[in-house]
């Protein structure tokens, strides 16, 4: 999610008193050193059911960032924490960040504060020769899967949402600037560069992510230094307080 969206529903969930909006109940709790448990950012109808989720983890869903966007303590990325908590009556999914925000204040003393920063970040534009998307029809179905081979997107996504997707698998921002609005139904086929880092050769690889967007999407990348929000977190307790 880009800097301006994420300011956008800010400035939306104060007006509408979200920004102090609290669980109805919750638990937080250190999560077992030896558990053998899958970590889980668990959102069922209704709830919150983290498990074994890295304190990075929730700081990037409380505030919509990447790591990348974020500047907190080392020991994030290695403690985990079990979350259970019950939304207030009415609260939607997309009140989860806020109410996030509100648990880690009183339970860790969460305190940050916003910097602009020059950063390498890739600028996304379409090519001369034109975008290779369309509008969703009626009855198009999104979907996902992640093979051997790569990973296929099928999605209806605007192309700021989509730029946030980019940077989430490039670790850098992804900045949307091809000037196009609207929603698209976007088809891309590719290989992530961890995939491609260990490639054996018994599996036919789908292109760069790169080489996927130019020739299957008609958009290109390039890296140019742009300005960025940046989270600074000056205080968080490793231990939460009381339940």
């Amino acid at each position: 999610m880009n800097p301006e969206r994420v300011l956008l529903m800010t400035l939306v969930a104060a007006s509408c008193g979200w920004s102090q909006a609290r669980f109805d109940a919750a638990s937080v709790r250190l999560a077992a050193k030896d558990s053998q448990a899958q970590p889980c950012l668990c959102e069922p109808p209704g709830r919150v059911a983290y498990r074994s989720v890295p304190m990075l983890w929730i700081l990037e869903r409380a505030f919509g960032l990447q790591e990348l966007q974020m500047e907190a303590p080392e020991w994030a990325k290695d403690l985990a924490f079990d979350v259970n908590a019950v939304m207030p009556p009415g609260a939607s999914k997309e009140q989860i960040p806020f109410l996030l925000r509100t648990l880690l204040e009183e339970r860790f003393r969460l305190q940050v504060r916003r910097e602009k920063r020059e950063v390498a970040s890739f600028v996304m534009t379409a090519l001369g020769t034109g975008v290779k998307m369309s509008v969703p029809p009626d009855g198009w179905e999104s979907g996902f899967r992640n093979d051997r081979a790569g990973i296929h997107l099928r999605q209806r996504m605007n192309l700021s949402d989509f730029a946030g997707y980019l940077s989430t698998q490039l670790g850098r921002p992804v900045v949307n600037e091809t000037g196009l609005a609207g929603m698209f139904a976007i088809e891309l086929n590719f290989a992530p560069e961890n995939l491609l880092a260990r490639a054996d050769g018994g599996v036919q690889l789908e292109p760069p992510l790169q080489t996927a967007l130019r020739e299957q999407l008609g958009l290109k990348l390039e890296l140019e230094k742009r300005p960025a929000d940046i989270l600074v977190v000056e205080r968080l307790d490793q231990s939460p307080g009381e339940n």
